[in-house]
């Protein structure tokens, strides 16, 4: 009886082993996949906004909408769009030079709103630029003392942030699923513009940003000051 009860817990814990075996390798293997997924979401609109910040021409933008959620195995995984920038110093032919990085960051939701600022990312892409990187917000999240998020009713229209990165979650009451590049040469200056929207009000994000952006760019004594919104 007794190397009954044995045997029986013996293909109890085996039974128990590969259970766990299996689930190991199942939540390892949705992991890697959701992170792939969220690298190919990156790598589109890396290659297209570096494409336009480091181009020739003088005017140009283009609206990315992103996935509302990544499907994994059937499964929706909700995510939160960091988009940052930073300054750095690359030596090209023994010469320093000063560039500018765009960086953007895929982090989990609910690690986002437990976490906040320090939530970890699944997966990052960047690229270098000499434009000078203007982020924009509607101002919808704030961070407390702990750097965890607040939401606010957000603004009616983007201002230039403060601060070097923003979050776009798409998820939120009023969600900020797409990114608005503008791409513009004044003066020898070239500025590259990331402004967060939602992709039902983007084009009239687009019609109020174009009017403020390009009524500055236009010079006086011009004769075409009456013409607003962007030309691009």
């Amino acid at each position: 009886m007794l190397d009954f009860i044995l045997s029986k817990m013996n293909l109890l814990l085996l039974a128990t082993a590969i259970f766990a075996i299996i689930a190991f390798f199942t939540v390892g293997l949705m992991e890697r996949t959701t992170s792939t997924e969220a690298t190919i979401i990156l790598d589109r609109m890396v290659k297209k906004s570096n494409a336009m910040a480091n181009s020739a021409v003088y005017c140009d933008s283009f609206l990315f909408s992103l996935r509302d959620s990544i499907n994994v195995t059937g499964e929706e995984f909700f995510y939160v769009l960091k988009i940052s920038k930073t300054n750095r110093i690359i030596v090209q032919d023994g010469v320093e030079q000063n560039f500018n990085e765009l960086i953007f960051s895929i982090i989990p939701r609910k690690d986002f709103k437990r976490k906040g600022l320090n939530a970890p990312a699944i997966a990052a892409k960047s690229f270098l630029t000499k434009a000078d990187l203007k982020i924009y917000s509607f101002g919808d999240y704030v961070f407390d003392s702990q750097g965890l998020p607040e939401y606010n009713t957000p603004l009616w229209s983007p201002v230039e942030q403060d601060k070097d990165f923003i979050y776009l979650d798409l998820q939120a009451v009023t969600p900020m699923n797409a990114v608005y590049f503008v791409k513009e040469i004044f003066n020898g200056q070239t500025n590259f513009h990331v402004i967060p929207c939602n992709s039902d009000v983007s084009e009239a994000v687009k019609i109020t940003v174009g009017e403020e952006f390009y009524s500055e760019l236009i010079p006086h004594g011009s004769g075409v000051q009456e013409q607003r919104g962007f030309k691009c």
